[in-house]
């Protein structure tokens, strides 16, 4: 009964050391437990701790000692790529996640946080090159609305107005409901087409427009 009883108390030691962000302490707790128990928890949130110790080469034995050990527990990689991006870890992060993709390749959230990772990295083409080939495959509204947003700032009025009107007009798999500022990029981007005087969707740009005005006026009555 001993043993188990201060098993325990050293478990919840090593969280309260997490809690007030004494990672050291809680890492040493953790790496002595992992001598008697090979636990999944354990392995997670020892490389907690090495995130915000800065211990990469321990971090990288740690993660391939516990992936083996648990090849079906992503959420432990998940937890590591997080971890990395708070400390702004972002070529790491993005590593991780690109691992977890190749494990779980219909999971879209790991391409919007690896996408995420490369434009914080300053990898801004291999962001562009992923979500442009992403965004087709997956019916998911955070993808489309961020390629939305990349082709309109980057002044590609049509294919941003089709965009936003997939966005708008196609049911997502999920509970996503077009915003207001949803329509209002669709609206600025037929606006911009209208005023070079060309088509949109086989028709002048124009017709676009006063349709999704009116739509628009109809979904948000204050709209202007």
């Amino acid at each position: 009964q001993r043993f188990p009883d201060e098993k325990w108390i050293k478990i919840d030691t090593a969280y309260n050391g997490q809690l007030v962000k004494q990672w050291d302490f809680s890492a040493g707790i953790w790496r002595d437990l992992l001598k008697t128990d090979d636990e999944a928890d354990y392995y997670r949130n020892l490389m907690i701790c090495l995130v915000h110790t800065g211990q990469a080469e321990e971090l990288d034995r740690t993660l391939a000692i516990a992936t083996e050990k648990y090849p079906d527990d992503l959420a432990m990689r998940e937890e590591v790529a997080f971890q990395k991006q708070l400390t702004k870890e972002w070529p790491y992060a993005a590593r991780v996640w690109e691992q977890l993709i190749k494990l779980s390749p219909k999971n879209a959230d790991y391409y919007e946080n690896l996408i995420y990772c490369y434009d914080q990295a300053g990898q801004t083409d291999k962001a562009d090159a992923t979500l442009e080939r992403v965004t087709r495959r997956f019916n998911h509204p955070g993808l489309r609305t961020q390629y939305a947003s990349r082709l309109q700032e980057k002044k590609n009025w049509a294919a941003a107005a089709d965009m936003w009107h997939l966005l708008i007009h196609q049911p997502s798999t999920t509970n996503h409901q077009p915003s207001r500022e949803h329509h209002e990029s669709f609206l600025a981007c037929l606006y911009e087409l209208t005023e070079q005087k060309k088509n949109w969707n086989g028709a002048p740009a124009i017709e676009g427009y006063y349709t999704a005005v009116t739509q628009a006026h109809k979904l948000f009555p204050s709209h202007e």
